[in-house]
């Protein structure tokens, strides 16, 4: 019998990952920007290039259009309550009714928004399928198209709760103004019966939660923002004409108004004000690109210390945005939901989709984001608690014997065997990235040229790293502090939710009346 044999070949791309390969011959420049898409081979004129780097480059122009979707986003903010109160009319004793087509009045600004979010996507979208691939969902690859559209239907739904929620207020606020509506009345009578006797009008409580959006804002342009004292090469007006990928000598870090000493680059700027627009599909894979970018780099103090950073502040937006907007809204909506139901008995479909859409982005968020963090706690923390060797910076002073040196004439000479002797001391002190900085001779002086043999011995001071087990408790702080934010709003905003989906379970099909209030039950109003 003959011996098995088996050729090894390589396996076909599946359909779905055969969808991700060409897109720069397949997909048009709107989607997949060709000229982002040439700095992404690895090598160029010899050189190596690292992931974070391209990603920089290609984020200025991505940036530029990230902006722009932030000033359309946040001019429309406070002008969807006034045009809800404008257009919504008294009905009677219930709610203030808007009309049918009232969402179509968001309909330009979440075009523009999405057309911007589109451009943005596509400096950042080569990138991210070059160093990542397909994105996969359950070890599975899944189509470009599908994955592009859900992407996008993501952000459509996110720009839609804020719409609908600025809609509500604007309706609660002209009820307010409505003679004959019982709205206040029937709230003062549920509060009477519920523990929660000190709360204000409804009207009150909506704009008071609309007025705290305004820290998502402040957010952007604490962290998202160069400040005007940054570097001129990246600027805020020098970043708002970019229309491709910068040079790889024009990346240096940037200022803002929140990062104090600690510089950022213009792709970690680039995040804040994705999340604040709403712009899933740079969100997406952001957090998968960053973590392949850095995870290798984590030995490094420095890059300890950023990513240290990194987290406080992810948890700091996450907080922000769970707390002051997603999880107090389905609880507000399910109330005023049930105050309309006790005086019509009907169900009002508007606010029940806004409820929905509230609900759904609330769950995406703590799901996404708590997933994130964790992730990023992981990675960092064997480093933080010296469970691996941390690269600590060292310098050393390597006394070399002049009998190192026979034979050496030239300057050139010298320094390969001045080199040589430098990496055999490293070795031995096991030191890495060595580099001498200075050598000086017996005399003190600086050696510029081949010294005479009566001015030996000479001092390098050699300048490297040293890994080590080592405990970082400032960075350890960081983590800390960071799964404390994160922790503490993941377990209200959950609070919150499961509140406000028992109560929207109450509220249509249990309580006669629609009211019901925790710990006491349905409630029963006059009337």
């Amino acid at each position: 019998m003959a011996p098995f044999t088996a050729e090894y070949r390589p396996l076909e791309p599946t359909p779905a990952e055969q969808s991700w390969a060409d897109l720069q011959q397949r997909c048009p420049g709107w989607i997949f920007n060709a000229e982002c898409a040439s700095i992404c081979p690895k090598e160029d004129n010899g050189t190596s290039w690292d992931a974070s780097i391209v990603a920089v480059r290609t984020a200025a122009p991505a940036w530029r259009y990230a902006f722009w979707a932030n000033v359309v986003i946040w001019a429309f903010w406070p002008a969807c309550p006034v045009i809800a109160y404008f257009l919504s009319e008294c009905n009677g004793e219930g709610l203030a009714s808007p009309p049918d087509w009232i969402l179509c009045i968001y309909a330009p600004v979440l075009a523009t928004s999405l057309a911007l979010e589109v451009k943005s996507h596509s400096f950042m979208l080569p990138t991210h399928v070059y160093f990542l691939g397909p994105y996969r969902l359950g070890g599975a690859s899944i189509f470009f198209p599908l994955y592009y559209i859900a992407v996008f239907a993501l952000s459509t739904l996110a720009h839609l709760d804020i719409a609908t929620n600025g809609l509500f207020v604007g309706r609660l606020v002209k009820t307010r103004s409505c003679q004959e509506s019982q709205v206040d009345e029937v709230w003062r009578q549920a509060t009477n019966q519920s523990v929660f006797r000190f709360l204000p009008q409804l009207h009150i409580i909506a704009l008071i939660l609309w007025a705290l959006m305004t820290l998502q804002l402040l957010l952007v342009i604490g962290f998202g923002i160069p400040l005007s004292s940054s570097d001129e090469k990246v600027r805020m007006t020098k970043l708002l004409h970019t229309s491709g990928p910068c040079e790889r000598t024009t990346i240096p870090g940037i200022d803002t108004m929140f990062g104090g000493d600690h510089k950022v680059y213009v792709s970690d700027a680039l995040h804040p004000l994705a999340e604040a627009g709403r712009m899933n599909s740079l969100l997406f894979r952001h957090f998968a690109f960053t973590k392949m970018s850095k995870e290798k780099q984590l030995d490094n103090p420095i890059v300890q210390q950023t990513w240290g950073l990194d987290m406080v502040r992810s948890a700091a937006r996450m907080a922000a945005f769970l707390l002051l907007e997603s999880c107090p809204q389905p609880i507000l909506q399910v109330t005023v939901l049930a105050l309309e139901k006790a005086l019509s008995s009907k169900v009002d479909g508007v606010v029940v989709f806004s409820i929905g859409l509230s609900i759904f982005m609330a769950v995406v968020n703590i799901l996404k984001g708590g997933k994130d963090l964790r992730t990023m706690v992981q990675l960092a923390w064997p480093y933080y608690n010296g469970e691996k060797e941390s690269g600590v910076d060292k310098q050393i002073d390597v006394p070399l014997d002049h009998e190192a040196f026979e034979g050496v004439e030239t300057w050139d000479e010298f320094l390969t065997q001045l080199e040589q002797e430098i990496d055999c001391v490293a070795a031995q002190q096991q030191i890495t990235e060595a580099r001498p900085i200075s050598a000086v001779d017996r005399e003190g002086s600086a050696v510029a040229e081949v010294p005479e043999k009566s001015r030996y011995p000479l001092v390098v001071v050699v300048s490297g790293k040293v890994h080590e087990l080592r405990v970082n408790p400032k960075c350890r702080s960081l983590a800390f502090r960071a799964m404390m934010i994160a922790g503490t709003s993941v377990m209200i905003c959950t609070a919150l939710i499961a509140y406000a989906m028992v109560k929207i379970v109450m509220v249509v099909w249990v309580c006669d009346q629609g009211l019901w209030n925790i710990g006491r039950g349905c409630a029963e109003v006059e009337g």
